[in-house]
């Protein structure tokens, strides 16, 4: 006889508004971070509190393997339920019955209400037919979410009358610090903290959850058995202060930081990938367990080594922020000197690995812009990229694109594109792809290079005027081109003539996209490209 059992799973909504809903760091941090545990924070704690606990495979035996005789030994065991996957933003697990996951779900959807306030979680279960076809079953469970989604109601769980004292930016009414779950002395401990770094009194419920969880952590992570960061950011929170006017090359002088925003891509249909071939829930869960494993390794742990290895300053100056770091999706701040080589050490190692890519979308921006919003724009230079590979129908790429904030920040990325540049952009920059597929139209980094050839020939305030000119039009470009050649000094060298004719060459072969690569690179030239020796 079949037993009720039930799949089901638990999707956080809204993740990046909540986490950039404001500009200070700390929050956007602890933000983070309240995702990345909501369920061992929150969802256990509400399996104790209807009187059983969840299996975590990761935390009990570290062994991926699941078959039906074990889940059932568990729950023999007092276990109500077992953890079948984490990964791409859901949270799926296996419960005994309905009613455990109703009562288990209304507990946790009050817990993180009570705590957090705004942040919402949607859950979902499905009752499955016997052992032997998690691939259906899973389809089901997508399915009946979608339509949970579609119902779900989008009402704050707050209202503000007019006496109420409200946050200007996000209008949630200004309590004071949450005593409700903590103990009395860790909380007035972490007030202190909070207030010594210029908080203001009264936060949301949202502002204090974060900035709670934040300190927390930074007092745990100090342990030696701490293994919820990778050993980079340990290293970061342990050693280093964590204010940006300290990742910046000089103070009151450059100020320039950057922000990288990598996602990986494809990653939903990559899922469904690995369980391709695969019937059983004993097969199927086991190569998801080894995927997200895989995927956490690969895009977090190694990848972000592999991009800031090579930091200016060496091992013992090395200056970076992690701000998020969880499945696919990382972002990071370092000087504005480093990103382009940070990037593009990330995707190259990327390259190395079996079936994976990434796109990377480059802000640069100065010390005190207001975070959040320099993060939407890396965001969508990384959705460029992802942009450009369906237009190609690439299946295995990596593009990287970046933007320069030179004012507000407060319109898209396409909208500022529009009004400062036209059409006359080369980005985003494909940096490598394992498609056969020829993609004409799509600017290389190989062709960056063969722009490069020529401006390395002449002075910085050479390359500089070119922005202007490639601005007004060919015609201007290619005067200018021929001005700057005609007055060089050494024309006559092999390297510097050979330079010349190859790029125009390219300038005639296809005047728009070496229109856009010239004013790209004479964009970017200071910050990425230039040799130090020239003035």
């Amino acid at each position: 006889m079949e037993k009720d059992y039930v799949l089901a799973m638990y999707d956080v909504r809204g993740k990046q508004e909540f986490i950039f809903r404001t500009n200070r760091l700390r929050e956007i941090v602890g933000g983070s971070w309240l995702i990345r545990d909501i369920y061992e924070d929150y969802l256990y704690e509400s399996a104790d509190a209807v009187g059983g606990k969840i299996y975590n495979y990761r935390k009990e035996e570290g062994d991926v393997s699941f078959s039906r005789n074990s889940f059932e030994k568990h729950l023999e065991e007092g276990y109500i339920g077992e953890i079948v996957y984490e990964g791409g933003g859901n949270f799926l697990l296996l419960f005994r019955d309905e009613q455990t996951f109703r009562d288990v779900t209304y507990q946790f959807t009050k817990t993180v209400t009570e705590r957090i306030g705004s942040l919402r979680v949607l859950g979902t279960c499905i009752r499955i037919n016997g052992f032997d076809a998690f691939d259906e079953d899973r389809a089901r469970l997508y399915k009946e979410h979608r339509k949970n989604e579609a119902q779900e109601s989008n009402i704050a769980p707050w209202s503000c009358l007019p006496i109420v004292q409200v946050d200007r930016k996000t209008s949630q009414p200004l309590v004071d610090y949450d005593y409700s779950s903590e103990k009395i002395e860790a909380i007035d401990r972490i007030k202190r903290q909070i207030q010594a770094k210029g908080v203001e009194d009264k936060l949301t419920k949202e502002s204090t959850a974060k900035l709670l969880k934040y300190y927390k952590e930074a007092e745990r992570m100090k342990a030696s058995d701490y293994d919820k960061l990778s050993k980079l950011e340990r290293d970061f929170y342990c050693n280093n202060e964590d204010l940006l006017d300290n990742l910046v090359t000089e103070k009151g002088i450059e100020s320039q930081l950057a922000v990288i925003y990598i996602d990986g891509n494809s990653m939903g249909a990559k899922v469904q990938k690995v369980t391709e071939g695969k019937k059983t829930y004993e097969d199927c869960i086991k190569a998801l367990r080894q995927f997200s494993d895989e995927t956490q390794r690969i895009y977090v742990e190694d990848g972000v080594e592999h991009a800031l290895q090579d930091l200016q300053g060496g091992d013992s100056k090395k200056v970076y922020r992690i701000v998020v770091s969880a499945g696919d999706e990382i972002n990071f701040i370092v000087n504005a000197h480093d990103a382009f080589n940070c990037a593009k050490s990330y995707l190259e190692y990327l390259e190395k690995q079996e079936s994976t890519s990434a796109c990377a979308g480059i802000a640069v921006f100065h010390s005190h812009a207001p975070y959040a919003d320099v993060y939407r724009i890396a965001e969508e230079a990384c959705e460029s990229g992802k942009q450009k590979m369906k237009e190609e129908e690439l299946q295995c790429a990596s593009f990287v694109d970046f933007h320069i904030c030179q004012g507000a920040t407060g319109v898209s990325l396409e909208q500022i594109r529009d009004d400062e540049n036209g059409d006359i952009i080369s980005r985003p920059w494909l940096l490598w792809k394992k498609d056969s597929k020829e993609c004409p139209e799509v600017t290389t980094y190989e062709e960056v290079d063969t722009a490069l050839e020529f401006f390395r020939c002449f002075t910085r305030t050479n390359v500089k005027g070119l922005i202007s000119a490639a601005k007004e039009g060919i015609v201007p470009l290619q005067m200018e081109l021929n001005r700057m050649y005609g007055h060089s000094k050494d024309k006559d060298e092999k390297k510097h003539k050979e330079a010349w004719e190859k790029l125009s060459k390219k300038l005639v072969e296809n005047e728009k996209k070496w229109r856009g690569i010239i004013y790209d690179m004479a964009l970017c030239y200071d910050l990425w490209f230039r040799d130090e020796g020239k003035k």
